[in-house]
């Protein structure tokens, strides 16, 4: 017990350190060994990785930091490198730590550039971030979006309404997708209060926890339902049950500004009027299909009017509903998967036959 007890508190000690050392704004020096150590961890991983990777005829790669490994055993196979986001431009420069700043920012870029410089063809999910792409490693990438495929929805037995005891007539605001830094809640949560009760919001993701405190400081807790992870075949099925959508996220960086987030495509299958804020590409879409309203996530007073405007008005939003599915009638993965052959059916020609 006592060894046991021990191992957790070296345990604990460790975690403590490497918070610290992740979220610092140190001197470099001090930091240094960390780095060091992070680095050693991600090789000791890609080693590992390539003792147990196949060898293939065509590798594809989502994640750059496992490029070692695809490498070493890579031989003369194809190459696909998919970057769905920006990767190393997450963060702004004024949010980064010095681990992230002097370091693993600059190891990152030195590294994806050996990826992106090795692939036979690189992928992103918007002309936005095939751009940042092209002006950092001076390679073209094809855009291929990650627009949702009906095919794989599943009802699922028991409704969203059903299951979180939710009246026919309550007006639900739906936010799918994971939390993350690049979105803006508080003043959500302000207009909330000052509209009617049946108005609700569902938010569909992990991550939404960290948010209690500001619900319960708010006295909405009745009024916010987190459904947690959710399987993702049942996501755009539950989503239909809601009256609109909010897309949340702001343009903290580069990599959100170039943003295609799959809960916007999500919530365009799922025939909802969307609230959006200043995304340039998610901008681009909607004007084409006019089937969102533009919000300021900072300004309570305007989203409660825009949100009103479509509790008010049930042939306006039914009408932004209607130009919704169209959309998703266009932007659905049955036509990406094209864009797909087209990058996969070259490489294909070279795979000799066994």
């Amino acid at each position: 017990a006592k060894r046991n007890l021990d191992r957790k508190n070296t345990s604990g000690i460790l975690r403590g350190l490497w918070c610290w050392a992740r979220d610092t704004t140190a001197p470099a020096p001090l930091v240094f060994p960390f780095f060091l150590a992070w680095v050693a961890l991600l090789f000791v991983r890609n080693i590992r990785l390539a003792c147990k990777l196949p060898k293939g005829d065509i590798y594809f790669l989502h994640e750059f930091s496992l490029y070692p490994a695809v490498a070493a055993r890579r031989g003369q196979a194809a190459l696909v490198y998919d970057a769905h986001d920006f990767y190393t431009g997450i963060e702004p420069e004024e949010h980064r730590s010095t681990f992230e700043r002097v370091f693993s920012t600059r190891f990152g870029r030195w590294l994806e550039g050996r990826c992106v410089k090795a692939a036979d063809r690189i992928v992103t999910v918007s002309n936005g971030l095939s751009t940042l792409v092209n002006d950092v490693y001076g390679v073209r990438s094809e855009v291929i979006r990650n627009t949702h495929d009906p095919r794989l929805d599943v009802i699922p037995l028991v409704g969203l309404r059903k299951f979180r005891s939710i009246a026919p007539d309550d007006f639900l605001i739906t936010v799918i997708g994971n939390w993350k830094k690049g979105q803006y809640f508080e003043a959500l949560l302000d207009a909330l209060i000052d509209m009617p009760l049946r108005v609700k919001l569902v938010l569909i993701g992990r991550g939404y926890e960290r948010l209690l405190p500001l619900i319960k400081q708010r006295g909405l807790e009745q009024r916010i339902i987190l459904n947690g992870a959710t399987r993702p075949t049942w996501i755009v099925p539950l989503a239909r049950e809601c009256n609109a959508a909010a897309l949340v996220y702001y343009p903290r960086s580069e990599n959100y500004a170039a943003a295609l987030p799959n809960g916007f495509f999500q919530s365009m299958a799922a025939g909802l009027p969307i609230l959006f804020g200043d995304l340039g590409e998610v901008d681009k879409i909607i004007e084409k299909y006019g089937f969102g309203k533009r919000v300021d996530w900072q300004d309570a007073m305007d989203i409660r009017k825009q949100v009103m405007a479509l509790v008010s008005d049930a042939s306006h939003a039914r009408n932004l509903a209607q130009k919704a599915i169209q959309a998703a009638a266009e932007l659905s993965w049955e036509a990406e998967e094209e864009r797909w052959r087209a990058v996969f059916e070259p490489l294909l020609g070279k795979v000799e036959p066994k």
